[in-house]
């Protein structure tokens, strides 16, 4: 167990250099899932996913709409196959499953051929059984991670659909190739500052580890893209400091959630770089006035401060939760280890055997 939490650290670390190397190898790495896309002239993408691989749909969906220029759509597999699910021809479908295990994807993948349609299954680990229940398989460029509490393999997921929709974009017409480098630098600078913030996170923590190893539960604020990384940072935490979390958009957090605020709240925002910034700057230093425990990532240079995490460059708006992301894990994973809180409760192993979300050979994969 130590040293798969070990190997957690390492994955937050190697995230955006694996990420640049898909950058490198785009085309061939997005070419089965852009062959199929670019087929026929279809008016909206879906994207069926849960946990992290939702969270990294959540987190593209801005970008997707904006380069593809259709609707985007991101459902879970279980809304998807129960309730939600009216599809036509020119309607473009796929299942996301990190592992390939998840037993919610893999009803997905069933209930589409079901419907006579072309399942078309993205995983990080191609020799799951993905393989077995997808009628097209695409590895998105995961490599290798071997622990649950997926790191890597978020950040690469966002970076495989951005990818996705430059090469489709491109040979729709609806970038030029000049365009499609301006992009391609923009999301090789994300990798940059996502290194920058990794590594202001170690003294970052170092600087607040008395609220962060104190933290009875936690509100985490973004908006926009930023909505996805405030969805995962409340997962991740959850799951491994193992308190409640909370993921808002930042400016629904204004009506009602902060009624319950007290001195003992810790509360997360991230500022987005765009239009939206000033609203969440002004709400993060005027919520100051209620808790110490208030936290801002921001390279806003009019309000810096203690509670502040800055970092070097600028990242694209579209493109930023792949910058903002080793934030929330390097906290998940350093104060769960701080605490040793990687144990779960007894019981839990009962409840998990009585209700799978994985299947049998997950053991045996990435998750």
């Amino acid at each position: 167990m130590e040293q798969d939490m070990t190997m957690m650290l390492h994955y937050i670390h190697e995230a955006p250099d694996a990420l640049s190397e898909n950058i490198r190898r785009s085309s061939s790495l997005t070419r089965t899932l852009v062959d199929e896309f670019v087929k026929k002239p279809y008016r909206s993408l879906w994207i069926i996913a849960s946990g992290s691989s939702y969270n990294a749909a959540i987190s593209a969906r801005p970008l997707l709409l904006n380069i593809l220029n259709v609707d985007v759509r991101v459902l879970t597999p279980h809304h998807f196959c129960h309730y939600e699910h009216s599809l036509t021809d020119l309607d473009f479908v796929f299942v996301i499953s990190q592992s390939g295990c998840s037993t919610n994807s893999i009803e997905a993948l069933r209930f589409l051929r079901s419907q006579n349609r072309f399942a078309i299954g993205v995983t990080g680990c191609p020799e799951s059984d993905f393989k077995a229940e997808a009628d097209l398989l695409v590895d998105y460029g995961l490599g290798i991670e071997t622990i649950g509490y997926v790191t890597k393999g978020v950040v690469t997921l966002i970076g495989f659909l951005a990818l996705f929709a430059f090469e489709s974009a491109t040979i729709l017409g609806r970038l030029n190739q000049e365009e499609k480098e301006v992009w391609f630098n923009r999301l090789d600078n994300a990798c940059q500052v996502n290194r920058s913030v990794m590594k202001n996170s170690i003294t970052f923590w170092d600087k607040h580890v008395k609220t962060f190893t104190a933290m009875p539960h936690a509100f985490i604020m973004g908006a926009g893209s930023n909505y996805g990384t405030a969805l995962e940072a409340a997962l991740k935490m959850s799951e491994t400091i193992q308190i409640p979390c909370l993921a808002i958009e930042c400016e629904e957090f204004l009506h009602g959630y902060t009624l319950q605020l007290t001195p003992n709240y810790p509360l997360f925002f991230i500022d987005p770089v765009d239009s939206t910034s000033k609203r969440i700057l002004d709400t993060f230093t005027s919520v100051l006035k209620i808790t110490d425990r208030a936290f801002l990532i921001s390279n806003n240079p009019d309000i810096a401060g203690p509670n502040v995490l800055s970092y070097e460059g600028h990242v694209h708006p579209l493109l930023s939760p792949i910058a903002f992301l080793p934030f929330f894990q390097y906290l998940s994973y350093k104060t769960t280890d701080s605490m040793h809180r990687w144990m779960k409760h007894p019981l839990y192993k009962t409840f998990s055997e009585d209700v799978p979300s994985k299947t049998e050979s997950y053991v045996h994969t990435v998750q």
